[in-house]
């Protein structure tokens, strides 16, 4: 499967993550937003985040954008495509920062992504999971076509799983 190095929209340029992104990974993962709905990775200084940006950069089935805005290059968030081990198709993902929700931002920079996606035609489905309470997210899944497709329970956490079709 292809996947694109950048991403770009009318206001948003994502760029793969690296080591220059550390200040910016440190922040966002320690917003509430991070801890409640995605978890605490124990993100408390540079260090914690480049150890953070090596392992996702280094796993092959994890695909991580920064997202800045095109007029000052200022990080707001990140858009993730990741084969999830318990998933039968890939996930696709967004966080922002809390300054730069509620601006159509994720929204921008996920269609961009999926735009992208979809020229992959061998990539059938793209899923997408949230906890069921992330209502904001759902909301957003919804927006971009996704529908709900089933609740499943991977350790202790109970996700929403929702699919759309590449067709």
């Amino acid at each position: 499967m292809k996947i694109p190095l950048c991403l770009t929209s009318e206001r948003l340029v994502g760029e793969p993550l690296s080591h220059q992104h550390i200040t910016f990974i440190r922040k966002l993962l320690n917003t509430d937003g991070w801890i409640t709905y995605i978890g605490n990775k124990n993100i408390h200084s540079d260090e914690d985040a480049l150890n953070y940006i090596n392992r996702i950069v280094e796993n092959p089935a994890i695909y991580y954008w920064v997202i800045k805005l095109k007029e000052d290059g200022t990080p707001i968030g990140i858009i993730t495509f990741i084969q999830r081990t318990y998933l039968e198709y890939p996930d696709i993902g967004f966080a922002f920062l809390p300054a730069f929700q509620k601006n159509r931002f994720a929204y921008e920079a996920a269609t961009a992504l999926l735009s992208e996606l979809k020229k992959e035609k061998t990539l059938k489905t793209i899923l997408a999971s949230t906890q069921p309470s992330n209502v904001n997210s759902i909301r957003l899944l919804s927006k971009l076509g996704f529908a709900f497709d089933k609740t499943i329970q991977e350790g202790a956490d109970v996700f929403k799983i929702y699919a759309i079709t590449n067709g």
